[in-house]
């Protein structure tokens, strides 16, 4: 049920296509409930919530006359492979929640792990459950941000098949019926955007030079109308607004009374204005199912095009880079595209990924030199990376307490003093690389 880890593939986030493909076919569909684990290295905390959460939810619902576990120990601490830190006590916790099934009819199968000691520890355990002993007391149960995240992932799923779980499964193309006029909320936020960034900054949205980067990311990238005119202009790409709604229990409509949207980028752009630099912004959407295979080639297209079209076209004389979220990756791409002419004019960049992977620069000497002295990358003190060595492509990594669990809109509010004072820092200390010492690469 929780997805047992093969060998490490490295941090990776599970696709809504892999949850919504696993679950069952024929006349079992809907009874394989599939808990794709994004990384290695789950806990205690993370099982337990699944458990909780999900497991055993269906389970009362689905009332079986027996449960048969195949008990393989591979996600316990110190296996190799698997990788996890399930320690023998939350084997044990879960032992005792399946005895609560089917009349306490529950056989454990003994299936494998690979290393000796934890599978002993953790079956011992399990053992003594079976034999009717309580099991010790687990501690306070704090699941990670990824596994919250894909819990949630898996219940928007089920919840189409389990009346346990809350009805959280939404397709527009079930509501597209004659009287019905649909709209997208992305569509929406872009309206909002277009209408304010011109009546309070002037800045107007750039055309898109070809029908597929228009058809993905139309009216989300904006630029000041006297772009040229700027010494220092700010690229910044950043994740969406988000939405925050209140929803019915039990029909998923939004109580719209008490649903709201955060846009912590606005101070930003507030903030870059009252300087008097130039700006270019662009929202980088969500992935959709039918789109996220091609969205990183096509985001490093439009960033490209941007850059050559807007920043050099403007020739300023000190540039301020800005990623969020998954805006992060498509800066990095372009930094490796455009490596010399970045470097000639770039002052500092600033990385903010939030929970998701810390991209990397490519590794030509002189730009992974520079890219290390350069940027900055903030992430929460419990990020994924702190887990692994350092690597010098992912550039100057900071530790910052206070951002655990946090959404990248918080940390933008967070981190904004923080940020501007090392802008500041860097354009007073920049000094650009003279045009005759790097060969400008396009």
């Amino acid at each position: 049920l929780l997805g047992e880890s093969p060998a490490r593939l490295g941090p990776i986030k599970p696709s809504q296509d892999c949850i919504d493909t696993h679950v069952g076919g024929g006349d079992a569909k809907g009874k394989t409930i599939n808990i794709p684990w994004p990384r290695s290295g789950m806990c205690d905390s993370d099982y337990i919530y699944a458990f909780n959460k999900v497991v055993m939810p269906i389970a009362f619902e689905f009332d079986p006359d027996i449960v048969i576990v195949s008990a393989g120990f591979d996600a316990a601490e110190g296996d190799p492979i698997g990788e996890n830190h399930v320690s023998p006590v939350a084997y044990g916790h879960m032992t005792h929640m399946l005895k609560g099934l089917a009349d306490g009819k529950l056989v454990l199968a003994l299936e494998g792990g690979y290393n000796l000691e934890s599978i002993s520890k953790s079956a011992l355990a399990c053992v003594k459950v079976l034999l009717g002993e309580s099991p010790a007391r687990l501690g306070p149960i704090k699941p990670s941000q990824d596994c919250i995240e894909t819990i949630h992932q898996v219940i928007r799923v089920q919840s189409r098949y389990w009346s346990c779980l809350a009805p959280e499964y939404v397709d527009a193309s079930e509501d597209k019926t004659p009287g019905k006029f649909v709209v997208g909320m992305i569509d929406i936020l872009k309206t909002y955007r277009t209408r304010l960034l011109y009546k309070e900054h002037k800045m107007v949205p750039v055309p898109l030079p070809a029908d597929r980067l228009i058809s993905r990311f139309a009216d989300l990238s904006y630029c000041s109308n006297n772009l040229h005119s700027k010494s220092v202009i700010v690229f910044f790409v950043h994740d969406m607004s988000e939405f925050r709604a209140d929803a019915n229990a039990s029909t998923n409509t939004i109580n719209v009374s008490e649903s709201y949207m955060i846009d912590t980028v606005y101070h930003y752009l507030e903030t870059i204005v009252s300087k008097d630099y130039g700006i270019i912004d662009m929202d980088v959407p969500p992935a959709s199912n039918n789109s996220q295979r091609n969205d990183t080639q096509d985001l490093k297209d439009l960033l490209i095009y941007l850059w050559d079209n807007y920043v050099e076209s403007a020739n300023p004389s000190k540039v301020v880079m800005i990623g969020a979220g998954r805006g992060c990756k498509s800066l990095v791409d372009l930094i490796s595209e455009r490596d010399t002419l970045v470097m000639r004019r770039v002052a500092c960049s600033i990385m903010i990924p939030g929970t998701n992977p810390v991209p990397s620069i490519n590794k030509r000497v002189d730009l992974l030199n520079w890219y290390t002295e350069n940027s900055f990358v903030i992430l929460p003190e419990n990020h994924s990376y702190w887990e692994k060595k350092p690597k010098k492509e992912c550039g100057k990594c900071i530790r910052t307490p206070g951002l655990v669990n946090m959404p990248v809109q918080d940390m933008l509010v967070h981190l904004h003093l923080k940020i501007f004072q090392h802008i500041q820092q860097r354009l007073d200390s920049f000094v650009p690389i003279a045009e005759s010492s790097t060969s400008g690469r396009r």
